[in-house]
């Protein structure tokens, strides 16, 4: 299964991997909003000045971390 091949690698580079329950899974939006919980309820915000980037590529999140 995918999430245990993410976890798999999680593991090898020692890396906190969080996946949300699965009925948080079938409609983005859903899955924004539940990241968007975690944030506020972690104390994390973002002004209205915050740029999504949407220009980067797929894989530049993957690069950052490892």
């Amino acid at each position: 299964m995918l999430r245990d091949e993410f976890q798999k690698l999680a593991l090898k580079y020692k890396k906190n991997l969080i996946i949300p329950s699965i009925e948080f899974c079938g409609d983005n939006a859903a899955m924004i909003a539940y990241r968007g919980l975690k944030l506020h309820q972690a104390g994390i915000k973002y002004g209205y000045d915050f740029n999504a980037y949407p220009s980067l590529s797929d894989y530049s999140f993957i690069k950052r971390q490892m």
